[in-house]
């Protein structure tokens, strides 16, 4: 995510993205192609940017991969035993 895009779509995204401008038409449509939506007090739909790539299958771009190292107390008990 970059300094222009925010954690959520804007107004303008989601009315983009659904092709409906009233607030409980636009919520009916993403509910309905299974994105999570929060209502604000105000009604209008809320939908996390990350959400939405991970629909379009783009990869989050700050995740780094974990590093794991294996059981050696395995192989260290087994060496003692012999």
């Amino acid at each position: 995510m970059n300094a222009t895009e925010g954690m959520f779509l804007t107004r303008e995204e989601i009315e983009d993205l659904t092709g409906r401008a009233r607030p409980t038409a636009q919520i009916r449509w993403l509910r309905a192609n299974g994105f999570e939506v929060l209502e604000r007090a105000d009604g209008m739909p809320i939908v996390l940017r990350a959400a939405l790539m991970a629909r379009m299958g783009v990869a989050p771009r700050n995740r780094r991969p974990v590093l794991t190292q294996p059981d050696w107390s395995v192989l260290n008990d087994q060496t003692a035993k012999t």
